[in-house]
């Protein structure tokens, strides 16, 4: 849409249905470039249609979305945004709670910012995630007050801590509902001296007693003998005031009235106030506004009208005749006529006279729509409180529409210490009739479904927990299920248990949860997200077909005693998953991994140490992109170490592998091509040593453009090292930790690769293009060769990066007795940090 440059959409149905995520649609939907939007006006629910526009060129933005992290996400794709309209903001609302892990700060050079607040809605948030340096125009309006006063205080201080963090050059402040306290108002005058202009409506601050109006009265007169906070203050505005103190408002005014602005000559000295005030006597206001003259400017509205009982006219219905007059003198001439001279005499006064009326006419509408908006603002506040106290005999959140219900239902789940969806959903349906039909209509409420048992249950809490799954798959028709099935799975399962109150060991049930486990796999063609925790000798019997499925989970117990037959039977069917990406398999759960279709698979992590099992699952997907590595302490006497001899050299476009472990297979190694590869994580207990042949060849044999090496508890010699680097110039990210050199126990492989990492004077070094360097749990090292290599970095240059690009950082992690008693040695590292070079030392838990 090269053309476009104003857009505007309001939309108020519901955009996606809600078994769809934020994340995956904001991946799925189509982008529309719009290169020349400049303002855009988004109302409802517009968050499908916001997400696929180019908002790089965008000035003007307005929106009445609650949702923060989606208002936060425009801004941070929104570089040339100058001007933003926000109606209704609320930290409470989340379109997708699970995007709020990735809010970070956000700076804007937005320079004017409106916000429009409602009952209940609470935009500190938003506040505590924004910085705008540029700000020059502020303005705070909506309801009356909030129904909570901690909800108060809390957007008032966040206003204040975006002050304080963006210290803008404001120049327009004006806050007609936000209740501010005294402290609060202060910190707002002193961190925003230039302000100039100065509006104050009708906060009342009633948790407080006092009126922000009233409040301002004492930090806005000018000191005697130093100069006001607001220094430049030129317009003063106090809206729909209801109470104030008149001595204060005057000595307050004489004061500005009689300060003089440094720099500024005498006709730029002129001060403006407005107030509009129902509690001024008529003496009062013509008393403020004889204040006025050539330095300064009163203006008093709010004066009483009083309507005539006949006509509703605010002056005598009587006009004096002067309408008549002039339609006799009107009718007597011709339309193209002239009158006489002897006619002026008669005509000049009645037009003298109309032209007066019609002023007066024109005074008496003024002063009604005065009125009239008094009276609209009176009318508005009393329905809003009506609503409040209304809300209190009926909670208003039994007449929200169906559609706004069924998106705050599912966040009542908490699934790290609460019930589960399922749960939520039987719990709310309780609450009233109303409810109960909705929750038990609405399939995408019961999808989401936990199992779980417990080393206590018995025949009776089995046949509860079948009931109750049974219930919710049926509810939940054809949707796309969340499951997760839970075991007791600690050791061996053949001694599950607890004591009883006679300290009598009661085992746990065998087969106690396999016709749930079953009633569940019968759904499987439904399942998207699965885990299961299970028993080794459990059978899982898969559909042929699972189109929905995209991420699975299994980890059995040991199965080396299986001995059970009847339950340990075999499904040689391969179940086709065309969609699954992630699959993790722990705890000799290796059949399960033949059986699945893992084609589309593009994230692997499994602690099996058969080389054979890990080699066919990497030639059965040829989109594997993360391989994770988790070998077991313990070995087993059926695993194959070594490869088939059938086997052939498998070349993989992974891009990140990660091994940590002990009993590492090295032969994997020995068969594996990985020409993508740019992260590589080594990791194991203390003494550990990985077959550093293997690693090195695979290394040469793949020429990978590896990013990211890192290294921690295993052991490597200096040439095993210096091979490393050599194969691997592209790193850019190197950690090292508790390494040791096998040859030689004592000597780490943090201290071996300080020769290997120090800058040459004539020629390049190993890694030239190191940036970040980090050595783990160093429980010494020589600090002369540190602090020299540490030099020889700072002072090399990459080539081809400007002066920006050349920071190099280091991270030192040390034993705290190593770094106890070195500190002298700690502040010398410390000390090299400078503009090129970041050092920092921290100091591990042990030693």
């Amino acid at each position: 849409m090269p053309y476009l440059e104003y857009l505007r959409i309001e939309r108020y149905q519901p955009e996606y249905p809600q078994a769809i995520s934020r994340n995956e649609m904001e991946t799925s939907l189509p982008k529309i470039s719009t290169p020349r939007l400049c303002e855009l006006t988004v109302k409802g629910r517009v968050w499908r249609d916001l997400m696929r526009l180019d908002t790089s060129a965008l000035t003007v933005f307005s929106t009445d979305t609650p949702d923060v992290v989606t208002i936060l996400g425009v801004l941070q794709r929104s570089p040339k945004l100058e001007i933003l309209n926000l109606r209704y903001p609320d930290s409470m609302y989340f379109a997708d709670p699970r995007m709020t892990t990735m809010i970070q700060m956000t700076t804007s050079r937005i320079r004017s910012l409106q916000v429009e607040l409602r009952e209940d809605s609470e935009p500190s948030f938003l506040f505590d995630f924004l910085h705008l340096p540029s700000l020059t125009l502020l303005k705070v309006s909506g309801v009356y007050e909030f129904s909570w006063p901690e909800a108060s205080e809390a957007i008032a201080q966040s206003l204040v801590n975006l002050l304080r963090r963006s210290q803008p050059p404001l120049v327009t402040l004006d806050n007609q509902r936000m209740n501010l306290s005294s402290v609060q108002l202060r910190d707002i005058m002193e961190l925003c001296p230039s302000i100039t202009t100065l509006c104050l409506g009708s906060c009342d601050f009633y948790f407080h007693g006092q009126l922000v109006s009233t409040i301002s009265l004492p930090l806005l007169t000018v000191p005697v003998s130093t100069p006001p906070l607001l220094p430049n203050l030129s317009n003063l505005t106090f809206y729909d005031v209801g109470h104030i103190d008149f001595d204060e408002l005057v000595m307050m005014l004489e004061s500005r009235q009689n300060w003089r602005r440094p720099g500024e000559t005498e006709q730029e000295q002129r001060f403006k106030s407005e107030l509009t005030c129902y509690n001024l006597t008529e003496d009062q206001q013509k008393h403020l506004a004889g204040l006025s003259n050539e330095r300064m400017t009163v203006t008093v509205n709010g004066l009483p009208i009083e309507l005539c009982a006949e006509c509703h006219s605010s002056f005598p219905a009587s006009n004096d005749f002067v309408f008549d007059k002039i339609l006799k003198h009107i009718r007597r001439k011709s339309p193209n006529g002239f009158c006489h001279t002897h006619e002026l005499q008669i005509f000049e006064p009645l037009a003298k006279e109309a032209e007066d009326k019609l002023s007066s006419y024109d005074l008496a509408l003024d002063q009604l729509r005065d009125t009239l908006e008094r009276l609209e603002r009176q009318r508005r506040d009393l329905w809003m409180l009506k609503e409040q106290l209304r809300g209190l005999i009926k909670p208003s959140i039994r007449r929200l529409p169906t559609e706004v219900s069924l998106h705050i239902f599912p966040l009542c789940k908490e699934p790290e210490w609460g019930p589960s969806q399922c749960d939520a959903s039987l719990i709310l349906s309780h609450v009233c009739a109303p409810w109960r039909s909705m929750i038990f209509s609405e399939p995408s409420l019961w999808t989401d479904i936990f199992v779980g048992f417990g080393l206590r249950d018995n025949d009776a809490a089995a046949q509860r927990i079948l009931a109750f799954t049974q219930f919710c798959l049926d509810k939940s028709r054809a949707r796309p299920l969340y499951v997760e099935f839970e075991t007791p799975n600690r050791g061996d399962y053949r001694s599950l248990g607890y004591r009883n109150s006679d300290n009598k060991w009661v085992l746990y049930p065998k087969g106690l949860h396999r016709p749930c486990l079953e009633e569940v796999c019968r759904h499987s063609n439904r399942w998207k997200h699965a885990t299961l925790r299970i028993h080794g000798c459990d059978s899982l019997d898969f559909a042929d077909t699972m189109p929905c499925l995209e991420f699975l989970q299994i980890e059995r117990a040991d199965r080396r005693h299986d001995d059970d037959p009847e339950t340990t039977r075999s499904f040689p069917k391969i179940s086709i998953t065309p969609r699954l990406r992630e699959l993790t398999i722990k705890d000799r759960a290796e059949s399960d991994l033949m059986r699945l279709d893992t084609s589309a698979l593009t994230i692997f992590s499994t602690d099996t140490l058969d080389v054979n099992i890990i080699l066919d699952a990497l030639r059965r997907s040829p989109k594997l992109e993360i391989l994770d590595l988790r070998p077991p302490r313990t070995t087993y006497s059926d695993i194959s170490f070594f490869a088939d001899p059938r086997t052939t050299m498998m070349t993989c476009n992974i891009h990140t592998l990660e091994v940590y472990g002990d009993n590492v297979p090295d032969a994997l190694f020995d068969f594996l091509h990985l020409p993508s590869l740019t992260f590589l994580r080594l990791s194991g207990d203390y003494g550990f040593r990985l077959d550093s042949l293997s690693f090195v060849n695979l290394l040469r044999r793949s020429r990978p453009p590896l990013v990211t090496l890192d290294i921690r508890s295993m052991s490597f010699s200096s040439n095993e090292l210096g091979d490393v680097m050599e194969l691997c110039p592209s790193i850019t990210t190197l950690c090292l930790g508790a390494c040791c050199d096998y040859p030689i126990f004592e000597r780490r492989v943090s201290t071996l690769s300080l020769p290997l990492l120090t800058v040459p004077v004539s020629t390049p070094p190993l890694l030239p293009n190191l940036s970040d360097l980090t050595f783990y749990d160093v429980m010494y090292m020589n600090i002369d060769m540190l602090v020299m290599m540490l030099e020889s970095r700072q002072n090399w240059s990459r080539p081809g990066e400007t002066e920006q690009e050349q920071h190099f950082v280091f991270e030192l992690n040390g034993s705290n007795s190593w770094l106890r008693e070195n500190e002298n040695d700690e502040k010398r590292l410390v000390g090299l940090s400078n503009e090129k070079m970041t050092v920092t030392v921290s100091r591990s838990r042990g030693g």
